[in-house]
């Protein structure tokens, strides 16, 4: 293959010769390289480039062996065919240049994946320090971009910026600082929020009134923020700080309408075009019309690549715009229960709920299904209350 690409820069002639056998025996004993030979319909074909072309053909003449050309291919015919065609050639100067001076530019920004790390809002606080798509490469020093990064967003902990070739790979790690509370220094104590049995305690601050084990009613001092001081037999008041799981009894009543709003394409579809090119975009499509609610928008990137391996800085982006509308359908018992526990399975994930076991009982009715369920788990009752009596994580 990488031979037939190379054969076209300067360019062949494609021969044939009804005599066969003499011109056969004239590549054999003269040695002359060609290429393709082969026979089709009595006829001998075969290839000899352009730089030799002469020469070589004189070999044929000295026995009297015609030659037909059959074809001409290359750079060098294609050349001559559009001789005239000056714009033809400014362009391919013009992309020749282009391509060359865009290896000093940034042709794309990726983010490694990392969990709890948004990319997209990284490449966009990177644009704002002057670092993106079509940024110069000698006059970034990415060094630099990075501790401007720490300094001014507390979103990670370490970025480093490495650049290959166009791409600049941006590697990245999560911060984990936790926000610290607004108020720190007030005395509070830890207070049973419902009542329950005391599985296991997680105190950081303050002193333990009830242990693991012993059951508790709503209100309930857990951790009290009174703390003796045995050295001198003083005491002080202090910020408690604790986690108190406990077994209880909960009951969750979860509602699903029967006749629910489900949006369903039409079928009607426009489709918008615009070509890329760094950070600057242009339109193709003379459409400008508004698109509401109603549609669902699919975005689709898709880079030029040239020749099958070098992917260049431009992009073709295609927006379709798919027409949907609402309509009411009725759901049928299953899909309602199943609706039902997803929404009860929310619940409980947001609250940190474990389960030991549960009931459920559902009432179908015409218009929605609900469902009650009574749940023996695992929960964080407690809530710190500060002294003056204002719950500081009100819960119910």
């Amino acid at each position: 293959m990488l031979k037939k690409i190379l054969s076209l820069i300067p360019g062949h002639f494609t021969v044939s010769t009804p005599d066969v056998k003499r011109a056969s025996n004239v590549i054999l004993h003269r040695k002359i390289v060609c290429a393709n030979t082969r026979v089709i319909d009595g006829r001998l074909y075969f290839d000899i480039d352009l730089l030799s072309f002469k020469q070589k053909i004189k070999n044929f003449d000295e026995f009297g062996i015609k030659l037909n050309i059959e074809s001409a291919k290359g750079l060098a015919f294609f050349i001559y065919r559009y001789k005239q065609r000056y714009g033809l050639f400014l362009g391919f100067a013009l992309f020749i240049a282009l391509i060359y001076i865009s290896q000093s530019f940034i042709w794309s920004v990726k983010v490694s994946p990392v969990q709890n790390v948004d990319s997209e809002q990284i490449i966009k606080n990177l644009s704002e320090l002057d670092f993106g798509i079509g940024s110069f490469i000698p006059k970034k020093d990415v060094l630099a971009i990075s501790n401007s990064y720490l300094l001014k967003y507390d979103d990670l902990s370490y970025i480093a910026i490495n650049i290959i070739g166009n791409c600049a790979e941006v590697e990245v790690l999560p911060s984990f600082h936790e926000k610290a509370p607004k108020t720190l220094n007030y005395p509070s104590s830890i207070v049973a929020s419902r009542d329950g049995f005391i599985e296991r305690l997680e105190v950081f601050s303050g002193r333990v009134l009830k242990l693991s084990g012993q059951s508790v009613q709503k209100g309930d001092v857990v951790v009290s923020g009174l703390v003796l001081d045995e050295r001198d037999n003083t005491y002080s008041l202090v910020r408690s700080q604790a986690k108190v799981f406990a077994k209880t009894f909960r009951q969750f009543t979860v509602n699903v309408a029967l006749n629910q709003s489900e949006r369903v394409k039409t079928g009607k579809k426009t489709v918008k075009k615009s070509l890329r090119f760094f950070s600057k975009e242009i339109n193709f499509s003379k459409n400008s019309c508004v698109f509401d609610s109603n549609y669902d928008i699919m975005v689709v990137e898709e880079p030029l690549v040239l020749f099958g391996c070098v992917t260049l800085p431009v992009f073709i982006k295609t927006t379709t715009y798919s027409q949907t509308k609402t309509s009411d359908i009725l759901i049928d018992e299953s899909v309602a229960k199943k609706l039902a526990e997803e929404k009860l399975s929310d619940t409980l994930q947001k609250e940190n709920i474990e389960v030991l076991s549960f009931n459920r009982q559902y009432k179908y009715g015409d218009e929605n299904l609900t469902m009650v369920c009574t749940l023996y788990c695992i929960e964080n009752i407690g809530i710190e209350i500060p002294m003056s009596g204002v719950p500081i994580d009100k819960k119910d």
